[in-house]
């Protein structure tokens, strides 16, 4: 149901890494300050510079080195609940309030670069680079032929990951499929949410146009997405239908001077929106265009297989009464 963390400390000019796992059922994201989900998540996982009288006390060395201390994504669920900190408090006036500042987040993401293996394969990339840098500083022919061999290896291992991500498909690709609103203060206030059906609508011919959504998108690839369902409004007892071109309007936050369509300079005394976005949910795009691209293969390969053994069948019964005929 839920993904794992690694807690990473690694080492600089150390080849020492200390990984710690653990479970985790949603993501919180700060909203104070980034402006959109995917700054949040850069945010979230460069870490801390551990250094200095912080430094990272390293067993392995027996003395403290330098070290950065981060926590990423060591394997993605199947749906994704990201809660964004819209509560805080102040240590000054001793209150809590709500961060009501403008938070965008997209319809799809691809959350590759938050885990473990982007992170490393980013990681690998900045090595060679610096690699490549430090050779090209070099003045004579011998070290400059060995730059490019160096910098290619370097280069090599860097891309690593991001085959085993092409490789992967859709398994870092995620769609918005619900999301939870409050509306109100941080003492008070209302919740509300907007869910992406399940099923799509129902065809002109009265046969349903699509199964589950694991299969609806079988017609579609991992880089087009699934096809557009519709959204839904759930207010109490209050079921609407719900159009997602007003995604910035109702869950974005923030003034209204900053909507994409605002037009001339901001208000006076302008006031943040009091409804905005909590909670966010994202399922785990199927590739399923491939999977039912095998499964016909394997299906007509079967059925060949099928039909060659009842014309075996057939022959061999055919020479068995011929021969029957001929002993008679």
């Amino acid at each position: 149901m839920g993904g794992k963390f690694v807690q990473q400390i690694i080492c600089r000019g150390v080849d020492f890494t200390s990984e710690r796992e653990e479970e985790f059922y949603q993501v919180s994201v700060d909203v104070k300050g980034m402006g959109s989900l995917e700054k949040s998540l850069d945010d979230y996982v460069k870490g801390e510079l551990m250094e200095g009288d912080n430094a990272y006390l390293c067993e392995e060395l027996g003395k403290r080195v330098p070290a950065v201390k981060r926590s990423v994504i060591k394997q993605l669920p199947q749906m994704l609940c990201v809660h964004l900190k819209r509560f805080e408090f102040d240590y000054h006036s001793q209150t809590r309030y709500k961060v009501r500042d403008r938070f965008e987040f997209p319809l799809e993401i691809d959350m590759f670069k938050y885990t473990a293996d982007g992170l490393a394969a980013a990681d690998q990339q900045q090595k060679a680079g610096e690699q490549q840098q430090k050779q090209l500083q070099r003045t004579t022919s011998s070290s400059a032929g060995s730059t490019g061999s160096e910098s290619g290896q370097l280069q090599r291992r860097g891309s690593t990951a991001a085959i085993d991500k092409v490789s992967g498909g859709c398994n870092y690709m995620y769609d918005l499929m619900g999301i939870v609103v409050h509306s109100g203060s941080a003492f008070t206030g209302h919740y509300y949410s907007f869910i992406k059906e399940r099923t799509q609508s129902t065809a002109g011919d009265g046969r349903s146009s699509s199964s589950r959504s694991g299969s609806s998108d079988s017609s579609s690839s991992c880089s087009s997405g699934p096809p557009p369902r519709q959204w839904y409004s759930f207010d109490d007892k209050q079921v609407s239908a719900w159009d997602i071109t007003n995604l910035e309007y109702e869950c974005f936050g923030g003034k209204p001077s900053q909507d994409s369509d605002a037009r001339g300079p901001p208000k006076r005394n302008e006031y943040d929106r009091a409804h905005s976005a909590y909670m966010l949910f994202y399922e785990r795009r199927q590739a399923a265009a491939g999977s039912a691209a095998a499964a016909s293969s394997d299906g007509s390969q079967q059925q060949q297989q099928q039909q060659q053994a009842r014309a075996e069948g057939s022959q061999m019964q055919s020479e068995q009464l011929s021969i029957s005929g001929r002993a008679n």
